[in-house]
């Protein structure tokens, strides 16, 4: 069966990023090969960097900013022998075995959710309409071009050697390894095998928080639960306060987005750096955070900034360990974002800069306090003191945080919509780990306000108060994720099901790799599951065959976003059904989708074989005619 398949690729993935990972810690660090949860967790962060380095330097031949991982490691190992990755406490409350056995259970739970919501393996749709671009992306990585250029990537004349633009590349890198060493497709293994090995990483990253405490296995269960489904209240909000106040994105969770999965596993990893007060580990943690997504780095270079300046004032120590490494790290990616702005179609607009959106320094805080104000309560119930104490002592950071991703986001918010993305992903990344870890320091780490309650009850009802309090707020989170994914997900009418097969069936698989579109709409249908990014587009034939190229047909009524490889060729030619039959015969196009809203000319159709139609949409599939 194929669930039993990708399955085993899932088990086999782990076990290999773990045994790179705990080699490099022993040979290089000089670890001992333990298998505790925290040892565990470590070796999977590890060998997923080492992973993603290697193959990116090796493919790319080295154009890539991952090179500034083994920087930040090797800064890190030389910055303090004594501290280079410690063993800490590993003495564990619950036995490996019990570790090991709810490792497995979660995983194999979380990847027959993401198997089947996803629809059916026949009709695949993924949970995230952006995954279409980032398969198509992981292709083009794996053909050593590390930029979203697609336009230029497909052309051999064109100087895209030296193209690099900044972008989140790593769980695409990750995506990408997947899918060629184990020759699967490209999208499927970007929308289920990723996110489920990433969740995973994080299922661990929990275990190594409380490893060494006393915790039952259906609490520990519990919380993973609410920790893992961990989702704002923003849905149940927007009806309320309005999109514009809420700032709804897609993916307001952790498991609709592996981008977010991704960095979410490395602040989880400083996290426990936290926990164990090694701050020159969460320090460097915090710095691999720079080359994995371009999206978080506002965030954490302004808390990583403030700390050290804050630092100084306060101490008058100038910490030249914290220093020098934080400004190689910025001046170095300063210069890559530079270099790479020209090869960017990501900032091709040329809007006002809305001033009016700094609204959102007061708006912001208020809508993720709404949002998340059913773990707030949760956190103010287990210990009221210490959270005034915590405001009180960290506002200063919140303030910063705040006040350094709304402006990137508004000053950059004339060249591309989606510098949204440097406030509501940082904040989902930063609450969706920060806030289930306080949970577990104030049950498990510290004197907690049930022990006041205990003095006065009976020590089971407030057990049992919280017990039911995250598990209602588990369901909420369960309930929220799968929302969202079955309305990501689009439904496949009968007939539209009937189409697609019909489709399928008449394809040679092995020798279809380019497609002719043709659309005069805005580029996007994502019921039909066409979306077009940077002149090169996605339909539901990427579930199928990795490695196709769509070719835009016609010149459309709409700006086109990003260059077009038609109206390139086109240039001062006039655009004829004679053209267009030279551009598709150059391109060795042999099949074509016809939208509704598009109209070819008869003379043109003459030279295609209607194979189906979709009556429910208009949409119209052909085949060349033997010329």
């Amino acid at each position: 069966m194929d669930v039993i398949f990708y399955f085993s690729i899932l088990l086999i993935i782990q076990v290999i990023v773990w045994l790179i990972g705990g080699c490099i810690r022993l040979c290089v660090f000089g670890n001992p090969f333990l298998l505790t949860p925290r040892n565990v967790f470590l070796n999977l962060c590890v060998g997923t960097i080492a992973i993603v380095t290697g193959y990116s330097i090796y493919t790319t031949k080295g154009k890539t900013i991952n090179w500034l991982f083994l920087l930040i490691a090797l800064m890190y190992k030389f910055s303090d022998r004594k501290k280079i990755f410690v063993v800490g406490n590993d003495s564990d409350k619950l036995s490996k075995l019990v570790f090991l056995s709810l490792s497995f259970i979660w995983t194999l739970a979380m990847f027959l959710y993401y198997y089947y919501r996803n629809g059916e393996p026949m009709f695949f749709r993924p949970i995230e309409v952006d995954n279409y671009f980032t398969s198509q992306l992981s292709q083009f990585l794996n053909k050593g071009f590390e930029n979203t250029m697609f336009f230029a990537n497909i052309y051999d004349n064109m100087d895209n050697s030296v193209l690099l633009s900044p972008y989140h590349y790593c769980e695409t890198w990750l995506s990408s390894i997947i899918y060629a060493i184990f020759n699967i497709n490209a999208l499927f293994s970007y929308s289920v095998i990723l996110p489920v090995f990433l969740l995973s990483v994080m299922v661990w990253g929990y275990f190594s928080l409380v490893q060494d405490k006393q915790i039952s296995i259906f609490f520990l269960c519990l919380l993973l639960m609410s920790f893992l489904f961990i989702s704002d209240l923003g849905l149940q909000m927007k009806p309320l306060f309005g999109e514009n106040f809420i700032y709804i994105l897609r993916g307001n969770n952790l498991m609709i987005q592996s981008k977010i999965l991704f960095i979410s596993v490395f602040v989880l990893l400083g996290v426990l750096f936290l926990f164990e007060k090694d701050y020159l580990a969460l320090f460097y943690s915090q710095l691999l955070l720079f080359p994995i997504s371009i999206t978080i780095v506002p965030a954490v270079g302004g808390l990583l900034g403030a700390a050290l300046v804050f630092d100084y004032f306060k101490n008058r120590v100038f910490r030249l360990e914290y220093i020098f490494p934080f400004g190689v790290v910025i001046v170095l990616y300063l210069y890559y974002v530079y270099n790479g702005m020209s090869a960017s179609i990501s900032l091709t607009e040329n809007n006002p800069i809305p001033f009016v959106k700094m609204r959102m320094l007061v708006t912001t805080p208020l809508a993720y306090v709404g949002r998340y104000s059913l773990w707030i309560v949760l956190l103010f119930f287990l210990n009221t003191k210490k959270c005034l104490l915590f405001l009180n002592k960290y506002s200063f950071y919140i303030v910063i945080f705040v006040v350094v991703t709304v402006s990137f986001r508004v000053f950059l918010a004339g060249k591309n919509s989606d510098s949204v993305q440097f406030v509501s992903l940082a904040n989902t990344v930063y609450l969706s780990v920060l806030l289930p870890a306080a949970v577990l320091y104030l049950v498990l780490y510290s004197d907690s306000s049930l022990s006041l309650l205990y003095n006065r009850l009976n020590r089971k009802i407030p057990i049992k108060l919280l017990y039911i309090y995250i598990f209602l707020i588990a369901v909420q989170g369960v309930c929220s994720v799968d929302y969202v994914m079955r309305r990501n997900v689009y439904p496949i009418s009968e007939k539209r099901m009937i189409y697609e097969k019909k489709v399928i069936d008449s394809l040679n698989f092995h020798h279809i790799t380019n497609v002719g579109i043709y659309n005069n709409g805005s580029g996007n249908s994502h019921g039909n599951n066409l979306v077009e990014f940077y002149g090169i587009y996605g339909t539901y034939l990427d579930a199928y065959k990795n490695n196709i190229t769509y070719w835009q047909l016609n010149i459309r009524d709409i700006k086109e976003k990003g260059l077009v490889p038609y109206l390139y060729e086109l240039s001062s030619v006039n655009d004829n059904d004679f053209f267009r039959m030279q551009f598709c015969l150059s391109k060795q196009i042999e099949y074509m989708i016809v939208y509704k809203n598009a109209s070819p000319s008869k003379e043109f159709l003459a030279n295609w074989n209607l194979i189906a139609f979709d009556s429910t949409t208009g949409e119209r599939f052909f085949k060349l005619k033997e010329l």
